[in-house]
């Protein structure tokens, strides 16, 4: 189906656009008075005329940077690879990539927001001001679930330029924001437009809360500020429809600012999770089941808190550490501002009675990574590879734990690499993969899904012997 926008009215007679004329209507052809007042607007046309935003940009623009990034491409190695791909191996060291992004300062210790995806695998960043001045960062934080990421300027300055992150829950569709930043590497843009909605689901993520703006926002954008007209940052431009850059998408500046503490400190953002799947509930089955609100519980993962605590299927999750839940989305958000290991109350309604769950939290992890199991843990796994093994989420495959440093796996797997085949032979769980590595003779070949990527090849030498598995 053709995306078309038709943007005016008329009929198309071949190809001449016939504009039909507007023909007015006499007040004595209405016989029908109307019963209720026309909508009368609360503003002051005067008053809502928007000013100049040069002042805002001046005084904003000192504090927005472009981001170049770099980062090696890696080439697989011949013995990296089957047999019979080895005769292709490519030649020569890695290849460079490069890309960009823009971002803005946040303290004056040089701390700086982007989005996890501009500067995501890349070894070499670089933030220009608009000054012509540039400066290496380095990536202190990052979460992807929210693509997120905190960088920190190069040397010992304590006086850089920076702007505030303000609220963006009090942000409502029609006020006016102003973005600023790097699109197609032109270097700093400005641009403007509406609130044009709030609480936007992309599919990036289970935290999807997105703000919709109708300022131009371009590639390159990503990263940048959206001011309100106060020059307070109120959003993250992060996303756009492809090929409708006036339907552009923030990440919300509460919470950017919720994730802060956790980035700084730790480098990442521990949250929360339950281990159950939710599901929608219409008036008619909330009905049915003798509620007005919750999270319908759709299934329980084994294993996991939600299981081990004895939460079950059609049970209908009503608040949590007293916080009300609605819906899915409240339930997500409600267990996720919990740290992993933190114990919360879990009201629930089984069968039209109330009942009550003390839970213990596991972590939540990215999406391909395996939910944590509680129940009946295997031994762990360290063999001379270097690699503990876990279960997947699954249960096919086996998930790369930890690796220990100058081992034989050190530098080849990752931790969260999920390990699915072991010599051609398919993996189902990570016993099945300690017994192949430990076989054998020379390199195992393990075919290994990375980050949600497509499959790679990595070939590690059994030296002599494998790998333990939980």
């Amino acid at each position: 189906m053709s995306r078309i926008a038709w943007l005016g009215t008329g009929v198309l007679v071949g190809a001449a656009l016939v504009v039909v004329p507007h023909v007015p209507v006499s007040a004595k052809d209405h016989s029908v008075e109307p019963t209720t007042p026309a909508i009368q607007v609360p503003i002051d046309a005067g008053a809502a005329a928007l000013p100049t935003l040069a002042p805002l940009v001046k005084a904003v623009g000192p504090a927005v940077v472009a981001i170049e990034v770099e980062s090696a491409i890696g080439r697989p190695s011949a013995d990296e690879l089957p047999p019979m791909f080895r005769h292709f191996a490519p030649e020569g060291g890695p290849r460079r990539s490069h890309g960009e992004g823009s971002g803005f300062v946040v303290t004056a210790e040089g701390h700086v927001l982007t989005n996890h995806h501009v500067v995501a695998n890349a070894d070499r960043i670089v933030a220009k001001f608009a000054n012509g001045s540039e400066v290496t960062a380095t990536v202190i934080g990052t979460d992807p679930a929210t693509d997120v990421a905190l960088l920190q300027l190069a040397g010992d300055r304590t006086d850089w330029a920076h702007v505030e992150l303000g609220s963006s829950n009090g942000l409502e569709v029609g006020d006016w924001v102003v973005a600023i930043g790097n699109p197609l590497g032109l270097g700093v843009t400005v641009t403007a437009g509406i609130v044009s909605g709030k609480g936007r689901e992309l599919g990036h993520d289970a935290f999807d809360d997105f703000i919709q703006t109708d300022a131009s926002i371009n590639p390159g954008n990503s990263g940048g500020p959206l001011f309100d007209l106060e020059g307070k940052v109120v959003g993250m431009n992060t996303a756009i429809i492809q090929g409708a850059n006036t339907i552009g998408f923030a990440v919300p500046a509460d919470l950017i600012t919720d994730l802060l503490g956790d980035l700084t400190t730790n480098g990442r953002v521990a949250r929360g999770y339950l281990g159950v799947q939710v599901q929608p509930m219409d008036p008619a089955l909330a009905e049915a089941l003798g509620v007005e609100r919750g999270a319908l519980i759709s299934g329980v993962q084994e294993g996991t808190p939600a299981s081990v605590s004895g939460i079950a299927e059609g049970d209908v999750i009503v608040g949590v550490a007293d916080r009300p839940i609605a819906d899915g989305r409240d339930l997500i958000a409600a267990v996720s501002s919990h740290k992993p290991g933190e114990t919360v109350e879990v009201e629930v309604l089984r069968e039209g009675r109330a009942r009550s769950f003390e839970i213990e939290l596991a972590e939540r992890r990215l999406a391909g990574e395996a939910a944590p199991v509680l129940e009946k843990p295997e031994e762990p796994s360290r063999g001379r590879m270097g690699v503990t093994l876990v279960p997947t989420r699954d249960g096919r495959g086996a998930l790369v734990q930890s690796v220990r440093p100058d081992s034989a796996a050190d530098g080849k797997l990752e931790p969260g690499d999920v390990i699915v085949e072991v010599d051609r032979q398919p993996i189902d769980g990570p016993a099945e993969a300690a017994d192949l590595l430990s076989t054998g003779e020379g390199a195992a070949v393990l075919r290994v899904l990375r980050n949600g990527s497509s499959p790679l090849y990595v070939a590690i030498d059994r030296g002599d012997g494998g790998d333990e598995a939980r």
